[in-house]
């Protein structure tokens, strides 16, 4: 069984300022961009049920990578890279068919 010290069980432990500043980035990234989201708006007209479910999915795992890793949680390097793979597939899926 592990044991915990005090500091880690009153959850006073000090956070990196790294990881402030990435945790401040993702979320000022993320809010205003599920906020100004309409779906009438032209830059979103084209969008199919699987876009906007690549669409949320990302937008989940972002924001669950940011707070895993305010929380100092190992999993949010996995959720960081699910954010990566998401970002990777949403690219490929609107780059045009063509020249």
């Amino acid at each position: 069984m592990q044991t915990r010290s005090a500091e880690e069980l009153d959850g006073s432990r000090k956070r990196p300022r790294l990881v402030w500043a990435i945790f401040l980035l993702y979320m000022l990234g993320l809010v205003p961009t599920v906020i100004s989201v309409r779906p009438d708006a032209p830059l979103y007209r084209d969008y199919t049920a699987p876009d906007w479910l690549l669409w949320f999915a990302l937008c989940c795992t972002s924001a669950a990578a940011a707070v895993a890793l305010f929380l100092l949680k190992k999993t949010a390097a996995r959720l960081f890279l699910a954010t990566l793979a998401l970002t990777l597939i949403s690219t490929i899926r609107h780059l045009p068919d063509g020249p």
